[in-house]
């Protein structure tokens, strides 16, 4: 049976079957072809290989680093939505061994329905040693709006670096098939100039009737280390959420936590 990361609204995006897209690639060396009914927003930069963090954590997917993590108020639409963490009790919590009252274990041998809207969690997970993750629900706000933050740990850098490049080539021509099968129409120029480090990917649901396509889903990944963060908010009821967002922010945001693992903290 298929299990998922979070317990009832706190679930996963689900993997984007039945969408219409139109892809936007930033940076400054790239075609623009729209396509109708959705935004999406792409941007890939270089790593720094060599690594300039001020200090070096062990990447261990069962020990958790506090200073990795985002704190709530960090997360994008924070000012909205007023994150909040879920915590083991009672009632359920997140997917996988407890931490920490709010940091989970997941192993990579874990079975999952959906991870991420164009990764397939059946190949990523197994690449990595094991993840941690957090869930966090809204406080403000009305419908079903979350948000998640992942550590994705690799045995080493060079795996790390394979597998988000895999990511990056999933969330092109190759990503899930939408309404009509249209498929993203751009790809940045520059992905293969250098090793890239970080992807910003926004997917707007438009006028697909697909029902357990969310409304919104704009997402982060950022390679730091032997370790892939990523972070996700979720939305299957605000349509008012903003395509344009400080992304470049956010990004060095995750990477000023995820450098504790190595590289670059901006």
């Amino acid at each position: 049976m298929h299990q998922r990361i979070a317990i009832s609204t706190a679930s996963l995006a689900l993997v984007a079957v039945g969408a219409t897209v139109a892809f936007k690639a930033v940076p400054s060396h790239s075609d623009t072809t729209p396509v109708a009914s959705t935004s999406t927003n792409f941007t890939v930069k270089a790593s720094d290989s060599a690594g300039t963090g001020s200090q070096t954590a062990s990447a261990n997917p069962h020990k958790v680093v506090p200073g990795a993590w985002l704190a709530a108020n960090q997360l994008p639409f924070a000012d909205t939505f007023h994150w909040q963490v879920q915590q083991a009790g009672s009632q359920g919590s997140p997917i996988g061994q407890q931490l920490t009252p709010s940091v989970f274990y997941v192993a990579n041998n874990t079975s999952l329905q959906s991870l991420t809207m164009c990764s397939d969690p059946s190949w990523l997970l197994p690449r990595t040693t094991g993840a941690q993750h957090s869930e966090y629900l809204a406080t403000t706000g009305t419908g079903n709006n979350q948000a998640s933050q992942y550590l994705f740990f690799f045995a080493n850098r060079e795996s790390a670096q394979l597998t988000f490049n895999t990511v990056i080539k999933q969330y092109g021509p190759a990503c899930v098939q939408y309404d009509g099968g249209v498929q993203p129409a751009l790809m940045t120029s520059n992905i293969n100039q250098a090793p890239p480090s970080e992807m910003v990917w926004l997917t707007v649901k438009g006028k697909s009737t697909a029902p357990d396509l969310p409304d919104y889903t704009r997402e982060y990944f950022v390679l730091r280390g032997n370790v892939i963060a990523y972070v996700a908010v979720t939305s299957y009821t605000d349509t008012t959420l903003p395509t344009a967002y400080d992304d470049t922010a956010q990004v060095s945001t995750i990477a000023s936590h995820l450098c504790v693992y190595g590289g670059a903290c901006n």
